[in-house]
């Protein structure tokens, strides 16, 4: 980031503090992933918003 030097934040300081963000965004994306995905594609298919492949 352009503005560490300015702040005196080191490269590894920056790593460790995005580390629970990075952990915690992958965790919600796999959950919605594993949970919504498969219904919601489901439910279009029924609606007739998806095509199905013949």
């Amino acid at each position: 980031s352009a503005l560490a030097p300015l702040i005196r934040l080191s490269y590894g300081r920056m790593v460790w503090m995005a580390l629970p963000y990075t952990i915690v965004l992958t965790l919600i994306g796999l959950l919605c992933v594993e949970f919504t995905l498969a219904p919601v594609t489901e439910w279009m298919t029924q609606a007739g918003w998806l095509a199905t492949l013949s």
